[in-house]
């Protein structure tokens, strides 16, 4: 492929049983120009086979095997490396994204010329259990996690650190990797990836973008369909109350 504007990195660990409608997701967005790295953390189970065998005739699917198992962060940092869209953002392999979604973070990225563009927030389902493909999940089971940017329309950020990080401590400015996209030149020059962690290491990411990003741009939009992990939430009754509680708390 050439002209990729996006590329979609999705970390593979036991994902037989999403994978496909995750990389299904991507293949619907209203972006066409985008590639899907699938980086394989040398997965025990047969999600290789379902990429190879789904997405063998498809160019815009790309299955990648890690040497060895290393966890989300270090398949991540791989797929950067090989990512041959002027941006990348990442999916984990058992979520799903809404169809404007690469688009429309594209269109504010071209729009400001920015190194950071990220969404306002994910839908989270009210369910449980959750579909295996979860963008079969109804409307009115999803629950909206308002826990970035407020705002009407795609906007820059000051360049200010210090409004940055009370934004950061507000809420209003994101520690996770999904739902942004991210520059690829301004991830290389600055040397900008995921440290060799097995928590927050996306966290981390986030914050050295937050303070190296000369042009970081929040949006309206809300991006990801994130999947609780686990659906470590089975112990208690889904009501829409609950999860607003539950969202709040975390």
């Amino acid at each position: 492929m050439s002209n990729i504007k996006v590329s979609v990195i999705i970390p593979m660990y036991n994902a037989a049983r999403f994978i496909e409608s995750s990389i299904n997701a991507l293949l619907d967005q209203t972006l066409k120009d985008i590639e899907i790295l699938v980086m394989d953390d040398c997965s025990p189970d047969n999600s290789a086979d379902i990429v190879n065998s789904v997405y063998a005739d498809c160019d815009r699917v790309r299955y990648v095997k890690m040497a060895v198992n290393g966890g989300p962060g270090k398949a991540r940092n791989r797929g950067i490396e090989l990512a041959e869209g002027e941006y990348v953002t990442f999916l984990d392999a058992d979520d799903g994204i809404v169809p404007e979604a690469l688009e429309r973070l594209y269109n504010a990225a071209v729009k400001f010329d920015a190194d950071v563009v990220q969404s306002a927030g994910a839908y989270v389902p009210a369910m449980f259990p959750t579909p295996d493909n979860i963008m079969l999940t109804p409307d009115d089971k999803m629950v909206a996690s308002y826990k970035d940017a407020d705002t009407r329309e795609p906007m820059l950020i000051s360049d200010d650190m210090n409004e940055r990080i009370q934004g950061l401590m507000a809420g209003k400015l994101g520690g996770n990797v999904w739902g942004k996209i991210f520059k690829k030149s301004f991830l290389v020059e600055n040397n900008i990836n995921m440290p060799d962690l097995k928590l927050s290491e996306d966290t981390i990411m986030c914050l050295e973008c937050l303070v190296k990003a000369k042009r970081y741009v929040v949006t309206p939009y809300f991006s990801i369909i994130y999947r609780m992990i686990g659906d470590s939430l089975s112990k208690g009754t889904k009501t829409i109350a609950f999860m607003h509680k539950t969202l709040d708390a975390t």
